[in-house]
């Protein structure tokens, strides 16, 4: 028996809706999509290290520790040691 495609086999086909016009200007205010934030709070994931952390990272890896050995010691991943330690890294 031949296969048949799903829309010939359905006798009726329901008409789609249109579109819905644009009625408000391209220009015009959006909606908040969230709350505004609390003051003395930062947006995003909160830091996994503290200020006190960083300092101590970047001054085992001056004594000669690995960048693996760090991250054990700290429990962090190897990327966040980096990122601690790159030149750029924000002083928090």
């Amino acid at each position: 028996m031949p296969r048949r495609s799903p829309a010939s086999s359905c006798s009726t086909s329901w008409p789609r809706s249109p579109r819905p016009s644009v009625t408000s200007s391209p220009n015009a205010p959006r909606p908040a999509s969230r709350p505004p934030l609390r003051a003395g709070r930062r947006p995003g994931r909160p830091t996994v290290v503290s200020p006190e952390k960083r300092d101590q990272i970047r001054e085992m890896h001056a004594n000669g520790h690995s960048i693996s050995v760090i991250a054990r010691t700290f429990t962090v991943g190897r990327a966040t040691v980096r990122r601690v330690l790159e030149p750029s890294a924000p002083a928090e």
